[in-house]
């Protein structure tokens, strides 16, 4: 939690630029999203995980209006919810993240801590978002596969699955409304 905070001071010194949106966490800000606490509870007994997870997760999206329920399908797909899932690409933790994405990002935060991993994640996907104009799936393509076109298949692929694990969990959203 105290790195956490930490986290914030040093975000409040710059502001987090991220494409031309400025997202500024200068102050802890609540959930923006419109959810309610059951919703955190239903998706934490749905995937079996601990309710503080994924409030954390909620949380964290909040800080950069992000889709918490985006964010949580592609901590799905990426790891599985294991923490210090690293994959055959060297890829680590919650949101399987490489040290070019910190390069990208700009700060120095540490992909091996599991709650700034998620921060990385949702940092960089409310970046990519951004970038492709709220194109959701165009923005996944490019979390996984990058620029690259050659590996442009398997990015397609990958956001088509994070996209139907969103789509079997937003009946939890709507569950609420």
């Amino acid at each position: 939690m105290i790195k956490y905070l930490l986290l914030i001071f040093i975000f409040t010194l710059s502001g987090l630029k991220l494409g031309t949106q400025n997202f500024d966490i200068s102050t802890y800000k609540d959930i923006k999203v419109d959810y309610n606490i059951d919703i955190i509870k239903d998706i934490a007994m749905y995937y079996k995980q601990d309710f503080n997870l994924i409030k954390h997760i909620f949380d964290i999206c909040g800080q950069f209006d992000l889709d918490p329920l985006l964010l949580i399908s592609l901590i799905k797909v990426e790891s599985d919810f294991i923490p210090g899932a690293v994959s055959s690409s060297n890829a680590i933790g919650y949101c399987q993240i490489k040290p070019i994405v910190l390069e990208d990002i700009g700060y120095d935060l540490d992909q091996y801590n599991p709650s700034e991993n998620i921060m990385i994640g949702a940092i960089f996907l409310a970046k990519l978002i951004n970038i492709y104009n709220n194109n959701v799936e165009e923005a996944l393509i490019h979390y996984n596969a990058g620029t690259m076109d050659s590996i442009r298949e398997k990015g397609i692929e990958y956001a088509s699955n994070v996209l139907y694990e969103y789509n079997t969990i937003k009946i939890f959203k709507e569950r609420y409304k």
